[in-house]
């Protein structure tokens, strides 16, 4: 099951799409190293082959709806897993360094879906491969997808060239709940703001539109969430003891602490694992919240 909606910050309605994005559509080149694909050309299962086999859910049928703000529907597309793919990147990338990155995570990967594993319990480097792995799988998930191309391009070519980070002001985070479904996602750009500095204007509030992204994954046991929003004057506001970062584990966070949780239910889980990540901004009554993202592993 899938959810993707546009959803803008809630100050103000932005345009559905942009110029940019359609001309991205267009580009005969590998999305990831930039090489012509004329004769290169692959197809990047979202979900790795190994995942799909594993949960047996090969040919599970999804029903991938893109909805408007508004809540109406812009576009459906009904097939199974296994013909998720993401058709614009080379063979060299494909069977190069994304399958390496493959096998760096599965062990993990499996072992958190199916609780065998606690993700609290990860080293760093394990943090890291979870992080960079959910990285890939939303930007070609993205791709792949019947939904707006919310993620930088130069995202895309961060992941190719730069093997030991992720782009800056992006976050991952990660949990695990008592699985009701064996898989979900939910890519929707939307952002709760405590602006006590009331710095936000209109201009912000269409970029974090356009130009940020929020975009959820559920594999059985195991939630990860990958963000991205282009201002450094805010700050993510995490759900202390829910959001476990994996990347990064060092920098100025904000937290808020509930007790509400849906444990047992991925849907909502999912939800609200995705829809409790939000933007703030630092003041004096808050800067007693402050937190090094190494102090909240767990």
């Amino acid at each position: 099951m899938t959810f993707q909606q546009d959803n803008p910050a809630d100050v103000l309605q932005s345009p559905l799409i942009s110029v940019l994005d359609s001309y991205r559509m267009k580009i005969a080149n590998c999305y990831f190293c930039g090489e012509h694909l004329k004769g290169k050309k692959s197809c990047e299962h979202v979900f790795p082959q190994w995942l799909l086999d594993d949960f047996d859910i090969r040919e599970e049928m999804i029903n991938a709806t893109h909805y408007s703000q508004e809540g109406e529907v812009k576009s459906h597309r009904v097939h199974n897993l296994d013909n998720l793919l993401a058709g614009r990147i080379c063979s060299h990338c494909n069977n190069g360094w994304m399958s390496e990155l493959e096998s760096q995570v599965k062990s993990n990967v499996l072992a958190l879906a199916e609780d065998r594993k606690v993700v609290v319990e990860l080293d760093q480097k394990a943090r890291f491969e979870l992080a960079r792995w959910a990285f890939k799988t939303v930007l070609t998930l993205n791709l792949a997808s019947n939904y707006r191309k919310i993620i930088p391009r130069d995202h895309y070519q961060w992941l190719f060239e730069q093997p030991n980070s992720l782009p800056k002001q992006v976050i991952v985070l990660a949990q695990q709940h008592h699985f009701t479904e064996p898989f979900y996602w939910i890519q929707s750009p939307s952002w709760v703001i405590q602006d006590k500095q009331n710095i936000i204007n209109e201009s912000m509030v269409e970029s974090l539109y356009t130009k940020s992204y929020k975009i959820a994954l559920l594999f059985k046991h195991l939630l990860l969430l990958v963000a991205y929003q282009p201002f450094t004057e805010l700050y993510y506001v995490i759900w202390r003891g829910i959001h476990v970062p994996l990347f990064p584990l060092k920098g100025p966070l904000l937290y808020h602490e509930r007790d509400d949780f849906e444990w047992s239910d991925s849907v909502k889980s999912i939800i609200q694992f995705h829809g409790s990540l939000f933007l703030g901004t630092l003041t004096e009554s808050n800067n007693g919240i402050q937190a090094d993202a190494a102090e909240l592993r767990g």
